[in-house]
């Protein structure tokens, strides 16, 4: 879904769910395993790109929608926004 390669300083992050990179709570772990990959190398720069037809399409709908068939809707999808949130805060360095 998400891999890190490092070489020379420099870790590439290639998305690849496809057919659009569609975001749900899997895709985010995998975004911050991928940060972590990041942390570790100690790179000095890092290439977000997709091997999909589009960067991102943004939220995975279908599985939004799936959460509001039952009771939890609410509580999940608030759970998904702080995720979210999480991996924004580590990739934009404001948690360090």
């Amino acid at each position: 879904m998400i891999r890190a390669d490092h070489a020379d300083g420099v870790t590439t992050i290639v998305m690849s769910r496809p057919p659009v990179n569609a975001i749900d709570p899997a895709f985010v772990e995998a975004f911050n395993a991928a940060l972590d990959a990041v942390e570790a190398a100690r790179a000095t720069a890092v290439v977000i790109s997709s091997d999909q037809k589009c960067f991102s399409a943004g939220a995975d709908l279908a599985r939004i929608r799936g959460w509001f068939d039952g009771d939890a809707g609410t509580r999940e999808m608030v759970a998904m926004s702080r995720r979210c949130m999480r991996c924004s805060a580590d990739w934009s360095g404001s948690r360090r």
